[in-house]
């Protein structure tokens, strides 16, 4: 398939989020989702947007994971100039913490992924409704 038809191929779709279950999550998701659990499973503490696991709900590949189209069309959603270290995995994670308490947001390095994955943490709110938005002056960001 050449490039171009493989961008038809790509152009567009949405992801369905993955839900991914913490200790320290909530049962409660309003208003971000129509989400309350049953008491039965652990919390969610993350919903992950952007993840290898999202499923792809609309267009030719749907029922796909990100990462299998990430796999199996690299060049055409990241461009011809990546590097051949970096094709085939997700260059980015986009998730939403739901924290029942304040965390402390650290970044693990992944092994098993090319340089190029970044992190951006944005937190709005927090426990008891007294938590910061955004990047502060004078922090790292």
């Amino acid at each position: 398939m050449d490039l171009k038809s493989e961008v038809e191929v790509l152009a567009p779709f949405r992801l369905e989020p993955k839900f991914v279950q913490r200790i320290w999550g909530t049962a409660d998701l309003r208003p971000w989702y129509d989400f309350v659990s049953d008491g039965k499973a652990d919390p969610i503490g993350e919903v992950w947007l952007t993840g290898d696991d999202c499923k792809v709900v609309t267009g030719p590949l749907k029922g796909s994971t990100l990462g299998e189209v990430f796999a199996g069309h690299s060049k055409a959603m990241m461009g011809e100039g990546v590097p051949e270290s970096a094709q085939g995995a997700s260059p980015l994670l986009l998730k939403v913490i739901f924290a029942k308490e304040k965390l402390s947001v650290q970044v693990h390095p992944d092994d098993l992924r090319p340089p190029l994955r970044r992190m951006l943490v944005y937190a709005c709110g927090g426990a008891g409704g007294g938590g910061r938005c955004g990047p502060q002056a004078g922090r790292d960001a």
